[in-house]
């Protein structure tokens, strides 16, 4: 993995303290604090979007007819 700096990243007077209050107590520093954050909402908004995914193929598989109760092992692995 590479890193590199951002610019310096300029917040609200209030939301700085609680970042550095959080990070302080996470022990961490706050761009190791804010990077895990940014890394959080990406795993985050991936499984949304593998979520969505999924429910559009599960309505495509019922519009389709095809069953939805399970199949028995039998049926899976044969006899």
């Amino acid at each position: 993995m590479t890193l590199r700096q951002l610019d310096p990243l300029v917040l609200e007077s209030g939301l700085a303290d609680w970042v550095e209050a959080a990070a302080a107590k996470a022990g961490l520093s706050t761009t190791e604090y804010l990077a895990g954050l940014v890394a959080a909402d990406r795993r985050s908004s991936g499984l949304d979007r593998a979520h969505r995914l999924a429910a559009a193929a599960h309505r495509e598989w019922v519009t389709d007819g095809r069953p939805v109760d399970g199949l028995t092992l039998d049926e899976v692995f044969g006899p």
